[in-house]
């Protein structure tokens, strides 16, 4: 119990700093879009801010990215890192996805309101599935609690693909999640 209380502690920090990295990279994103429209260029202060954040966020979370391609001649691989390098164990790729799920969720439910896309829902005895707009589940926490996701890869079956078509490496098994 105490291990879980632990882990949840640890899953929302990490979901509330990948929020607030999300946050900053919008608001970047929109005031470049926004001075490229005027068509104006930064400024050196604020090219020194951005600089200084960008600093910032690698000690904060690391400067190596969560995924990593590496070109070869013959065809790129890509694969799942961590702050320490390359994730080595079926043990460190579960315990990314537990992190990323929430995250995942909110993106797909963001992805949908933009592109005026429906969530599938059961919420009847039978198994029925009904297609909601994103709008009406926010708030609703009946609906919330029925959406349909898909589940987070079986472990045996991520065994078979990483023996199969990774070459033994859990770090390039990508679709966890």
């Amino acid at each position: 119990e105490a291990f879980c209380r632990a882990w949840e502690g640890l899953a929302g920090g990490s979901k509330e700093a990948i929020r607030r990295l999300s946050e900053q990279v919008r608001e970047h994103s929109a005031t470049v879009a926004e001075r490229e429209g005027r068509g104006e260029e930064e400024t050196e202060e604020e090219d020194v801010e951005a600089r200084s954040r960008l600093r910032l966020m690698h000690r904060l979370y690391g400067s190596s990215r969560s995924l990593y391609e590496t070109g070869q001649a013959a065809a790129p691989r890509v694969e799942q890192r961590s702050g320490m390098g390359p994730v080595k164990s079926l043990d460190q790729l579960y315990a990314h996805a537990v992190l990323v799920e929430p995250l995942f969720r909110e993106k797909a439910l963001g992805l949908a309101a933009e592109g005026g896309g429906l969530i599938p829902v059961r919420v009847s005895w039978d198994d029925t599935r009904e297609y909601v707009r994103p709008e009406e589940i926010r708030g609703d926490v009946r609906l919330m609690r029925h959406l349909e996701w898909p589940k987070v890869k079986n472990v045996e079956r991520a065994i078979v693909k990483i023996l199969c078509l990774c070459d033994g490496q859990p770090s390039r098994l990508l679709d966890v999640v």
